[in-house]
């Protein structure tokens, strides 16, 4: 077999080789190996499939005869395909522009030229075999060819890439999604006033196109400001910009556009502007911004052409299928009709859209004779046929989702993809579909900074800031992720930092604890590693990674992956939000799943329909994250956690796993909610099948909620396992041997197990002792109190109607149970007396004193002893 293989951190250049020698080699398979640049992979999400990549674990490499390497000789930079050189017998091939080096591959085809893009090369030998290219392939070849000479300004530029550059635009490549793609840095002066407009930008929708006005007042003229609109148009995706900047008494007007719509040469005419159909400009004299903001909106609705919207790119007849179609059956209909997403109807009406990545799943997991209806998604967006491109484009990234059904009248009658978006977008010379902020990104981003700067301890900010310039240096992407990000929106106090790295975690792990320190645990299977700085303060590094599961409720494999596909694998869109580190992007949310929206919502949401099925006890986070802060489990997500309970995995899980879940379920805040969505899901029963909600069970519960605040404080210095009070209620009326299984099933601590046991088996005689009407010696109940963990005390208090119980056992905690005396067996050695028994007998005496109440300082503990214990 013949495999293409580029460099480990592939730039535009190796893409775009890649995709080169592919025609050249059209039997090889394409591998990028480890992580791409971020832009690649934006370019690569929307354009997945220009090039088929293969996955490196997909590819036997003992079965790689010919391997064609592109853009590097080195094999280090090869990540694991370099096992490939071993083989026997092995042709190499060589593309590259990088000097030679004395630990360069050697290969039987060795092309290294003095060029400014490997992809020249490859190029010219297209051209000299004249080989087809469209128009998506000649603009990938000519992004390779600009990034790496900076847009032909580099020295290195030789004129084989202006030569090629040329052969490539004759062939279609597109210069203004090569601009998209590759932009230049702004300095500080510029990012303030992007700020500034991006603030002030609003929306207008005109003949079905989404025009943006920013307008501003300003101090003194600008001559930036036209750069900066270039950049905002880039930065934010935008076809068509209008920038408008006051200046005293004079309004100044930039347009940019990219479509054909607008013309903004003829538009910025009427300002007695100038410029041609793409770029233009214009200044207005004793006019206010607001006059001139409103002159603008009617020339634009004069002149603005309509533009065309869903009616005229969508795919139609729909094929559709109904609810009761099995997910195997709904797998050959995609295949058969080169779908990959169908509409479920019941009857005429649309209930329900299934994608091919959930059917793929199910098949996986072995759903495949299960109906569609259980995973699909049932809270379908859909637009109109009079949606326009630029709203499609908005829904499909606010909403992660590759199509969107058309109705008229609440019937379905075609759909569009992100393929017939992207389509016609590049027909019309539209900005390229990118994974991108929205407008107002730098708001957002100022926004988050104010946030973090206020709400955590200097510290910790200083500190993640630290972690940022350190990954920065070894050219690594940091992130803070998950329920630190979560909680820092939602206002709430998370000191848990989780930092994801697009890089070796383990490895940055190590640097970050010598810079700072620190000492490092790692975990090799997951690449994690937890680093503790010398005050403490634990940290958790993880490699960006994605992860497989074999089976239902199975633990995941995992490789290495982006920021993106890591957050993916999390559980909720609420938890799959993350905060860049990086010194000059510091702040910047990426929420690529609408998390943000969800916890405005107060919604708990999975990230894909399967989530369940793949881990079970994600339903146990979703109920202790909707009840802690009172949110709601989403409609698509309660239905999904019925799927996954209906098919019983459950009994899948290991008993382990589901004792952890239990235990940071009730050691919640007032978990009683949760338990009662535990029942009304059915979930109590993979406890024990006798577990039971009442009402009786309900007032221990709330019992217990008052007796912890009560005895918080007192019990400050003796820490409470209050899930195991709880646990203890749950199971209040299983017998002695059910809760003996119970124990041995979860496979409880031993001191855990032990306290179950006593409250179990002695719970009455703890009662009758404490609670007796006839005096017991104060000492004699004193040392049943002691004899009694707290948790069985607090167990007895919320289940029993004892009144002389309560208060004794109340008059305890607050009280009794910090007694300590205030003398010991060193003081009765300074007293004269012999080490040995006698000094048990003497100090108990001693307590039994002090709970009497005949003694109470140290000085009448003292005397006590002389009193009662002459010496021999």
């Amino acid at each position: 077999m013949d495999l293409i293989v580029t460099h480990m951190t592939a730039d535009f250049d190796a893409l775009a080789s890649g995709l080169a020698a592919k025609k050249l080699y059209p039997q090889a398979e394409v591998v990028l190996p480890g992580i791409p640049e971020r832009s690649v992979k934006n370019f690569l999400t929307m354009n997945r499939y220009l090039l088929k990549l293969r996955k490196e674990r997909d590819i036997n490499l003992d079965k790689v005869s010919r391997l064609i390497i592109v853009d590097t000789r080195q094999a280090s930079r090869l990540g694991r395909i370099k096992k490939v050189l071993e083989n026997k017998g092995l042709v190499v091939h060589i593309y590259d522009h990088h000097p030679r080096t004395t630990s360069d591959i050697k290969g039987e085809i060795d092309e290294a030229h003095e060029i400014g893009a490997t992809v020249t090369c490859l190029v010219e030998m297209i051209k000299e075999k004249n080989l087809p290219l469209t128009a998506e392939e000649a603009t990938l070849m000519a992004l390779g060819i600009y990034e790496d000479t900076g847009f032909l300004s580099f020295n290195e530029t030789h004129a084989k890439d202006l030569e090629m550059a040329g052969f490539l635009l004759g062939h279609g490549a597109d210069l203004k999604a090569v601009t998209d793609f590759i932009n230049p840095e702004l300095n500080k002066s510029q990012l303030k006033l992007l700020d500034k407009l991006v603030h002030s930008a609003k929306v207008y929708y005109i003949s079905n196109v989404k025009i943006v006005i920013a307008a501003i007042v300003l101090d003194k003229y600008c001559p930036e400001l036209a750069v900066v609109a270039h950049k905002i148009r880039d930065l934010e995706n935008l076809n068509v910009l209008f920038v408008l900047a006051e200046v005293k008494n004079k309004v100044y007007i930039t347009a940019r556009s990219r479509i054909e719509e607008v013309n903004v040469g003829e538009i910025m005419q009427k300002f007695s502007g100038s410029g041609h159909r793409w770029a233009a400009s214009a200044s207005v004299k004793n006019e206010t911004i607001e006059q001139v903001l409103e002159e603008l909106k009617a020339t634009l609705k004069e002149k603005v052409k309509v533009a065309p919207a869903a009616a005229e790119i969508m795919a139609s007849p729909v094929k559709t299928i109904i609810e009761e179609t099995t997910i195997e059956e709904a797998r050959k209909i995609m295949i058969r009709y080169s779908n990959n997403c169908l509409p479920v109807m019941n009857g005429k009406k649309l209930t329900g859209i299934i994608t091919q990545y959930d059917v793929d799943k199910a098949i996986h997991h072995g759903f495949g004779a299960m109906p569609v209806k259980d995973y699909m998604t049932t809270q379908v967006v859909t637009i109109k046929g009079d949606t326009s491109l630029d709203k499609i484009h908005d829904i499909m990234l606010e909403h992660d989702i590759g199509h969107l059904p058309v109705l008229q009248r609440n019937k379905i009658v075609g759909m569009v993809s992100r393929s017939d978006l992207v389509a016609m977008m590049h027909h019309r010379g539209m900005c390229g579909y990118k994974d991108r902020i929205p407008v107002k990104s730098t708001v957002k981003i100022k926004k988050i900074k104010q946030l973090m700067a206020t709400a955590l301890p200097k510290r910790l900010l200083e500190l993640l800031k630290q972690i940022g310039e350190i990954a920065d240096q070894k050219k690594y992407q940091a992130y803070v992720v998950g329920g630190f990000v979560r909680d820092l929106l939602l206002g709430v106090e998370n000191l848990d930092l989780d930092i994801v790295l697009e890089g070796s975690g383990i490895e940055f792990a190590h640097i970050l604890a010598k810079k700072l320190g620190g000492a490092v645990k790692t975990h090799e299977r997951f690449g994690t590693a937890i680093v503790t700085l010398p005050d403490d303060l634990k940290i958790d590094i993880a490699t960006a990674r994605k992860e497989f599961y074999e089976f239902p409720a199975a633990l995941p494999k995992v490789e290495s992956s982006s920021i993106k596909e890591d957050l993916y694998r999390r559980d909720f869109t609420i938890n799959a939000m993350a905060i860049k580190l990086k010194a000059d992007e510091f702040g910047q949310l990426l929420d690529y799943f609408g998390g943000w929206k969800d916890l405005k919502k107060k919604k708990v949401k999975v990230l894909y329909n399967l989530s369940f099925v793949e881990d079970p006890t994600r339903i146990f986070r979703a109920i202790r994250f909707e009840q802690r802060y009172h949110f709601k489990i989403d409609r698509d997500t309660d239905k999904f956690i019925r799927n996954a309970i209906n098919h019983d995995l459950f009994t899948r899980l290991t008993d382990e796993r589901l004792r952890e879940e239990i235990i940071l379920l009730l050691g919640e805040d007032n978990p009683w909610l949760a338990t009662k969505r535990l029942a009304h899901f059915d979930l109590l029963r993979y406890i024990h099948p006798q577990i039971k909600v009442s009402k009786k069970i309900e007032n221990m519960f709330r019992s217990m909620e008052d007796n912890l605040f009560l005895f918080t404080l007192p019990l400050a210095d003796s820490p409470i396992d209050k899930w195991l009070v709880y646990f203890l209620i749950l199971i209040d009326d299983l017998s002695l041997v059910e809760t003996r299984g119970v124990i041995n099933r979860f496979r409880f601590m031993k001191e855990e197990a032990l306290v179950m046991l006593k409250a179990k088996s002695q719970a009455p005689e703890i009662l009758e002792q404490i609670s007796a009407e006839v005096n017991l010696a104060p000492l004699v109940r004193y040392e049943y109190f002691v004899s009694t963990p707290v948790e069985v005390l607090l167990y007895q208090m919320a289940r029993t109607g004892s009144v002389l119980f309560r208060k004794r056992t109340a008059d305890f905690l607050n009280k009794l149970s910090k007694l300590k005396l205030a003398i010991g067996g060193d003081d009765l050695q300074k007293l004269g007396y012999t080490p040995g028994p006698q000094y048990r007998d003497i100090l108990k005496d001693v307590l039994r004193a002090r709970l009497e109440g005949t003694v109470k300082t140290r000085e009448q503990e003292i005397q006590f002893v002389v009193d009662n214990y002459p010496k021999n």
